[in-house]
């Protein structure tokens, strides 16, 4: 028990949990230490098997508002609302001044019937060494919409504006530019300990023959603790398909912190076989691998985040982060970096910086590719999350 002190007061609470369970056997109905243990599992995030050893200490100690206020807030936060507030209500008839019962009262209410969460960006982007592209700049607007706290649908858009070098006359050279479109739908569901979307986008591209794009994914997420993620989509471009499977575990290591590991794996598949690059790509068309690698910092302000990715993509599309890459150059590598800051309950501002590697298939050189961008989002309350 006193290891078990000693890794609790350094703020150890997994660690301490799991010191302190092992005295369990030794005193089954000991309603204290299973109360202590249902705490320390509660810190540390593990909110299933809080309720358990909350469930336990108040099957040894009925009468305990403590045990009954801890199972309470144990079912809220893995967002069993109905089943938690009677825990309240009933601490709140014998003590009415509880704080603590009054306001597991209030987050036990249900949510309205819709709920959404609107934001906005602005990117800048500059191609360091293309031979095509100097510079960009996109807008992109989402919606992202919750119907009773359960089933989600979300649509995105976003336009950009591309300049190219243009035709050298008597005045120097012009510009020249097209515009690309991106549309993004998603729907699906939610729950506490395993979510499921399913999502489709479309893309036109004026630069080129190839300027339409479908593409097709399915997400989902299991937290037993963290969060388990698992997406896979389909790309199909006029002269390209593109499967895409991608693996993530968002680990919690405090509530300040968390670190999220990745893995993908990606095949392009030439399908017509016409063209320079098409050639360059039945070459090519082997499985390619990526490891990336996120650390979230949140605190009260809001919070920062800093990662990279290494390994090759061709044409990446990424529909959980709206994103889509339409260049014939592999993306070798990736740094970011950004932040967000909670202006109020509702608003917040957010900025982030990308360097992305991208290697030519040819003899073209190999291009820096800056992105730069600046949004805004709204919440209906508080509770910031990247």
């Amino acid at each position: 028990m006193t290891r078990a002190s000693e890794l609790e007061q350094a703020g150890r609470h997994a660690d301490a949990a799991k010191a302190l369970a092992q005295v369990v056997p030794q005193y089954p109905q000991d309603y204290a230490l299973h109360l202590q243990l249902a705490w320390l599992h509660f810190n540390a995030a593990h909110y299933g098997r809080a309720e358990g050893f909350y469930e336990k200490a108040l099957e040894l100690s009925p009468e305990s508002w403590e045990a009954r206020l801890g199972l309470g807030w144990s079912l809220l936060r893995q967002g069993r609302k109905a089943e938690a507030r009677p825990h309240f209500t009933t601490v709140l008839e014998k003590l009415p001044a509880n704080t603590s019962a009054r306001q597991g009262v209030e987050a036990s209410k249900e949510g309205p019937a819709l709920s959404s969460s609107p934001w906005g960006s602005l990117t800048f982007s500059s191609y360091q060494n293309h031979p095509n592209l100097l510079w960009a700049l996109g807008a992109l607007v989402s919606l992202p919409m919750t119907f009773h706290e359960r089933w989600l649908l979300s649509a995105s858009y976003r336009l950009g504006r591309f300049t190219i070098p243009g035709v050298a006359g008597r005045g120097g050279s012009s510009l020249r530019g097209f515009m690309q479109h991106e549309a993004f739908i998603s729907a699906g569901a939610t729950w506490p300990l395993l979510g499921v979307v399913a999502q489709y986008a479309y893309l036109y591209d004026g630069s080129t023959d190839r300027d339409h794009g479908h593409f097709a994914g399915l997400s989902g997420r299991v937290s037993p603790w963290g969060d388990i993620g698992l997406a896979a989509n389909l790309s199909l471009y006029d002269d390209l398909t593109v499967v895409r499977v991608h693996s993530s575990y968002r680990l919690p290591l405090r509530p300040w912190l968390s670190v999220t590991p990745g893995f993908t794996v990606q095949v392009p598949m030439n399908t017509t076989g016409a063209g320079p690059s098409n050639s360059q790509l039945i070459e090519d068309s082997k499985a390619l691998f990526s490891g990336q690698l996120e650390v979230l910092l949140r605190g009260k302000p809001g919070s920062i985040w800093f990662g990279g990715k290494l390994g090759k993509e061709l044409r990446p599309a990424d529909l959980d982060a709206l994103a889509i890459y339409n260049i014939d150059q592999y993306v070798a590598f990736s740094l970011n970096l950004g932040g967000r800051l909670l202006l109020d309950s509702h608003w917040s501002l957010f900025v982030a910086y990308q360097l992305d590697r991208l290697e030519a298939l040819d003899a073209e050189p190999d291009t820096n590719l800056h992105l730069f961008t600046l949004g805004v989002a709204w919440r209906p309350g508080v509770g910031e999350r990247k």
